[in-house]
């Protein structure tokens, strides 16, 4: 019996003895299994012989580690676990500064220290040169490439940036976390559209001060200098419009990994032409760096190339008054941005596992929701149209202080035809986008009165002086100076053939503007949008349908932008025709017609059917806004 129990316990103990055993080796056989997944993350794609072995040795598990590019030498790892969590910390570190875009960061950092170092140098070297009429407006060429560039850059990436399905716009704006002392993204991208308002503003004198002073001077070199800076205004002009764009889109946005150099170089190129900018006008407009060389050099005639501050007429004493409050938006717009881009730069990269295909019902209307319309959230129609209707606004300003200048009047007619021509574009636009997506109400077709007041004032305000116009452009007259009301001068009778042809062209734009925006009007009173509500979206489960109400949402919103623009120009015509079309203004525009028909009929005319004319505009500019209410999607629809 005693032999029995003895042998039970020996059983026994052999037993737990087994179990310890087979417990130690499951646990050795499992940190072995954990290693060997550790190091394979450590270098999975170069997993040589002699880079890492792995063995047992005297009951315990060694790791010898050589990896070539860490050059640690060996490292020995035991059962600790203390040290294993230490090598996993070091691993990952070492797996994420390996996946960190060094190469490109620092192809980036060249680009922009050689583009600040190309812009910078331009800049100065104007004012320590000899070479006088060479190196002043050499900068505006560098600038005005850098800003081609950018303006390149940034339009390809916003119209692709569906397309290549480059960006997924899953951050709004006014969730990010505040930065740099709690100073809101937000509110900065707010000021920075005010800046822009003062540097467009003063763009536009710059651009008619180039102009005018192109037409003046005779010298070959002198217009050259002229044309160069003419060209980069208006180029800073498509840059301030498209940059804004730009930052609406891209903030916050999540940009494809192949994409992501192509934007780290696009956002320091603008930054850096943003910086040149700014340095150029704080050295050039304000005359911090001039020497005594440079002094007499920019207020000589010969080498006053800033016509914006030296011409000598009434316009440009004003507009040179103007400047000095303007200059600080231009520094203040290029700081602004700057910084706005600065937040931008370390683009937020698409995770692997991010499906960049609509697989879903949800993922397509995000897509085009939060994609496309938020394109049309940034109000490009009204920052568009405040530009064209500034520069209507100037061409009519400049007539009433220098009409002897025949650049004055080609800029007074240039300036009408392209407002008119933008107007029948967008009104043609707008229906089409009506016509193709939204519903017409059949029981709502009955004429009301504010469309009676439009035909009426339309048509009796513009066809009379129209089928003046033709007629007196259309026969050659004989006539003299001395028989004019308001002299002209002796340059402006010299190009009476381009002047019939300018003239003949605004009154063909005329009316057919105020025609094709009539019938837009009228016919688009009849439709009406459909009632898009996260309701429409839940209840289309079908991909095709909710495609359909995705565009019917984005087109209202192009919608909204074309009738803001619409009304913008509509508004300015209505303050250009009601502060500039006093009668003697009216007859230097249409001195050839005056001349025709004779001054008491074209004052008669005047008296009788000009207040239709200025009437309609502001008729227009209502039914307009009217529309504009009746499609224009909410802020929290485009979200």
């Amino acid at each position: 019996m005693d032999a029995l129990l003895e042998n039970t316990e020996n059983e026994e103990r052999y037993n737990e003895m087994d179990s310890l055993i087979m417990g130690e080796t499951s646990a050795k056989n499992r940190r072995y299994d954990a290693i060997e997944t550790l190091m394979s993350t450590v270098n999975n794609d170069n997993r040589e012989s002699g880079d890492h072995v792995l063995y047992r040795k005297n009951g315990s598990i060694e790791i010898s580690i050589t990896p070539k590019h860490i050059g640690i030498g060996d490292v020995k790892v035991r059962r600790y676990n203390w040290l294993l969590s230490s090598l996993n910390g070091f691993v990952s570190t070492f797996c994420a500064f390996k996946c960190s875009n060094r190469t490109e960061n620092i192809v980036s950092f060249v680009w922009v220290i050689s583009l600040f170092f190309v812009g910078v140098t331009f800049t100065v070297a104007q004012y320590n040169s000899n070479v006088n009429k060479f190196l002043y407006t050499s900068h505006y060429w560098v600038l005005f490439l850098f800003l081609i560039i950018s303006i390149i850059g940034m339009s390809i990436a916003i119209f692709y940036r569906n397309n290549k399905k480059l960006a997924t716009f899953e951050i709004k704006i006014e969730d990010e976390a505040k930065k740099w002392g709690y100073i809101s993204t937000k509110y900065l991208i707010s000021c920075a559209y005010i800046f822009a308002i003062g540097n467009l503003l003063l763009d536009m004198f710059s651009i008619v001060s180039a102009f005018h002073c192109g037409f003046s001077v005779k010298s070959l070199t002198d217009k050259s200098h002229y044309k160069i800076q003419f060209l980069f205004h208006i180029a800073r002009v498509l840059y301030i419009s498209i940059q804004l764009l730009f930052v609406q889109i891209f903030y916050g946005a999540k940009i494809k990994q192949s994409f992501q150099f192509l934007f780290k170089l696009l956002i320091l190129q603008m930054i850096s032409t943003n910086v040149c900018i700014w340095f150029a006008f704080l050295c050039q407009e304000t005359y911090i760096d001039r020497t005594a060389h440079s002094t007499q050099r920019l207020d000589t005639k010969e080498y006053s190339f800033n016509c914006s501050l030296s011409f000598k007429n009434d316009i440009f004493n004003i507009a040179s008054s103007i400047t000095i409050y303007l200059q600080p938006f231009v520094l203040e717009y290029a700081l602004l941005l700057s910084l706005v881009l600065f937040f931008m730069y370390p683009f937020k990269a698409i995770s692997k596992n991010h499906s960049t295909q609509k697989n879903s019902d949800y993922d397509l209307i995000d897509s085009v929701k939060t994609d496309d319309s938020k394109f049309y959230k940034s109000d490009p129609g009204v920052l568009i149209g405040i530009i064209v209707s500034t520069t209507v606004l100037l061409s009519s300003w400049s007539m009433q202080f220098n009409f002897d200048f025949l650049e004055n009047l080609l800029f007074k007619y240039s300036a009408e035809i392209t407002i008119h021509l933008l107007i029948t574009v967008a009104s043609i636009c707008v229906m089409k986008e009506i016509f193709k997506y939204h519903i017409k109400v059949i029981g709502d077709r009955k004429y009301k009165v504010e469309d009676y007041l439009l035909l009426i004032t339309g048509l009796m305000g513009y066809l009379p002086f129209f089928i003046a116009v033709i007629f007196s452009v259309t026969k050659k007259i004989e006539y003299k100076n001395d028989q004019f009301p308001i002299p002209v001068a002796d340059n402006i009778l010299s190009h009476e053939f381009l002047i019939r042809i300018l003239l003949c062209v605004l009154a063909v734009m005329n009316v057919f503007g105020v025609l094709v925006q009539m019938y837009f009007l009228i016919t688009c009173s009849f439709y009406k949008r459909v009632a898009l509500t996260d309701t429409s979206y839940s209840l289309a489960l079908d991909i095709s349908r909710q495609k359909i109400i995705s565009n019917k949402l984005c087109s209202s919103a192009r919608i909204g932008q074309w009738l803001m623009f619409l009304f913008v120009l509509n508004a300015a015509l209505w303050i250009n025709d009601t502060l500039f079309g006093v009668p003697y203004m009216f007859q230097r525009v249409y001195w050839i017609s005056e001349h025709y028909w004779g001054e008491n009929v074209w004052l008669f005319m005047y008296k009788l059917f000009y207040p239709l004319l200025i009437f309609y505009r502001l008729h227009s500019a209502a039914m307009v806004a009217l529309l504009w209410k009746k499609f224009r999607v909410k802020r929290n629809n485009m979200n």
